[in-house]
């Protein structure tokens, strides 16, 4: 969905801005209690100790990134660039992809799924090329 907003010198598009925030900013609100969660004042206006009780993740997430940009630091210090790190990417990723190949059919059902940005279609596209082997 795409709002556009002409604002004027009357302030008139500002205003209606400010109206479509408040309506999708309500339905937000009710979307999240409908799920049992309760909003405080603390985490509507953003206070940091509320959002990390409210959403556990935000910490992680904001202590993964921390960690990616001490680690980009780290690849320049050692004057790394992006291909001399190919062949690690590809070993963790090959690790990776014998573990799901491990893991069975539906293993890499959900695989090619998330690989197709679960659009059926294209995963049944990919599948339809592939020939059975002999151990069937």
């Amino acid at each position: 969905m795409q709002f556009t907003i002409n604002l004027n010198s009357e302030g008139v598009g500002a205003e209606k801005l400010t109206e479509v925030v408040s309506r999708i900013t309500g339905a937000l609100k009710a979307a999240i209690e409908a799920a049992g969660f309760q909003l405080t004042e603390e985490i509507i206006s953003g206070d940091q100790a509320a959002l990390s009780a409210f959403l556990p993740g935000a910490e992680q997430a904001q202590t993964r990134e921390a960690m990616v940009g001490e680690l980009v630091a780290k690849i320049h210090e050692r004057g790394l660039v992006a291909e001399d790190l190919d062949e690690l990417v590809h070993e963790c990723k090959s690790s990776e992809a014998s573990d799901i190949n491990n893991s069975g059919i539906d293993g890499q059902a959900r695989f090619l799924l998330a690989a197709n940005n679960y659009d059926l279609e294209a995963a049944l596209r990919d599948i339809s090329e592939i020939e059975p082997s002999d151990e069937n």
